[in-house]
């Protein structure tokens, strides 16, 4: 086993052990929820007929890579995030969670 060493020089057995980065926060995420709700923000988006590229040339802030993560509901998006995103393509938070 290799030791992992921070910048700060301390050592992390445990998270090298269990094959998670040491120093990063492993929060609960409800896998199902997040494809759910990448699901419908695809959907609201082609159905507004944007495209992933015209999503990142409008809305400040994403990315290409990000947009289609958050539709594949591979990361925990922000909520500023989720904004920026909606706002884009003229629809309300309210709507994407009233029907999850």
């Amino acid at each position: 086993m290799t030791l992992v060493v921070r910048e700060n020089g301390s050592r992390n057995r445990l998270a090298q052990k269990r094959g998670k980065q040491p120093g990063k926060c492993h929060r609960y995420k409800n896998r199902a929820f997040l494809k759910t709700l990448g699901t419908k923000l695809k959907r609201q988006r082609i159905a507004k007929g944007y495209s992933i590229d015209r999503m990142y040339l409008e809305a400040e802030g994403l990315n290409r890579s990000s947009i289609s993560r958050i539709e594949r509901g591979l990361i925990d998006p922000q909520i500023t995030t989720l904004k920026r995103y909606t706002e884009t393509i003229g629809i309300s938070l309210r709507d994407v969670f009233t029907s999850l």
